[in-house]
């Protein structure tokens, strides 16, 4: 009978460690994938903050050529280059 007590106690035992480090295993998965939807939203921040700083060289260099374009074309007016002209 003592045997059988003491056989009951180690399953019990066994069953209470097994479902603790379920519940460990449990948890830590559940925390990695939070975590690794928080790295994807952060990943999808960073690619649009890079993106959107990709445009501005572009846009940059299309404004200055517009203004360069724009000074020559009042220059030459101003010189008398174009006169009467629409179009330099």
């Amino acid at each position: 009978m003592a045997h059988e007590q003491e056989q009951e106690k180690r399953c019990a035992l066994i069953f209470i460690l097994a479902v603790g480090l379920l519940l460990i295993v449990v948890f830590a998965f559940v925390k990695k994938e939070k975590q690794a939807v928080l790295l994807s939203q952060k990943n999808e921040q960073i690619n649009k903050a890079l993106g959107d700083n990709k445009m501005w060289p572009k846009q940059l260099h299309y404004r200055v050529k517009n203004f360069l374009t724009g000074s020559s074309l009042l220059e030459l007016q101003s010189k008398g280059r174009c006169k009467g002209k629409r179009a330099c």
